[in-house]
């Protein structure tokens, strides 16, 4: 019951911050770690530990955000961050890579949007970092990272 306090209240504050915690598309039926399984060093299975929904572009069809890892403790370790365009077959997506699993071990510990960006903070070897990355409407990819903003989400 405290975890879901807490996470309630997490949430409160970000809306209020003015940020927007994505949509999970409840009538989306694809197996993403099956789908995207190419996309990660990973000689086992694939855990996608975070999976958002969101129209980056404004194209009118949301975008997938995935965080995945490895299962396996013999497998490398760290998250992976990608986004697929909202209007491509899952199967086949060429996804933009925004956070590498290698070489350096890195944890995915935050994913909002807000202001038309999606905001991500990264830790790697104890030290975070908050990325934000836009996609304009025309554009066929977001563009590249850049430095988020010290306050707010996430």
């Amino acid at each position: 019951m405290r975890r879901l306090a807490s996470a309630t209240t997490i949430a409160a504050l970000a809306l209020l911050a003015g940020c927007d915690l994505g949509t999970l598309d409840a009538t989306a039926k694809t197996n993403w770690a099956s789908a995207r399984k190419a996309d990660i060093s990973c000689l086992g299975n694939v855990d996608v530990v975070h999976e958002d929904y969101y129209d980056l572009n404004g194209d009118g069809r949301a975008e997938v955000f995935l965080v995945m890892r490895c299962k396996s403790g013999q497998d490398p370790h760290g998250d992976q961050l990608e986004v697929i365009g909202g209007d491509v077959n899952a199967d086949t997506a060429h996804p933009t890579k925004l956070v590498l699993q290698m070489p350096d071990p890195a944890v995915v510990d935050g994913l909002c949007f807000a202001n038309k960006a999606a905001i991500y903070r990264v830790t790697v070897a104890g030290k975070p970092k908050v990325w934000q990355v836009k996609w304009s409407k025309d554009a066929v990819e977001p563009g590249p990272p850049t430095a988020g903003p010290a306050r707010g989400c996430p």
